[in-house]
């Protein structure tokens, strides 16, 4: 992952990359809630020389220890 993170949220897409979304990380000062999401394309199924992090759009409220991330049907992630 491009930040470190706790209490966050990971949900498996449909083709087959994974989505961290939300936790916490730290900053010089102490913890703050990370609001980029980070998606991971494996080697396995993206056949890239090295897994690749990429980042997503940011969400706009803290996502912490008590949330959630679910894959829809229709493959959007609801986070709430």
């Amino acid at each position: 992952m491009n930040a470190t993170r706790v209490n966050h949220n990971t949900v498996i897409l449909l083709d087959g990359s994974i989505l961290v979304i939300g936790g916490l990380g730290k900053d010089g000062t102490g913890c703050i809630a990370l609001h980029a999401a980070e998606r991971y394309m494996p080697q396995e199924v993206f056949g890239a020389p090295s897994p690749v992090w990429a980042e997503m759009a940011a969400q706009q409220k803290d996502r912490l220890y008590h949330s959630i991330a679910v894959l829809l049907p229709n493959g959007d992630v609801l986070s709430g």
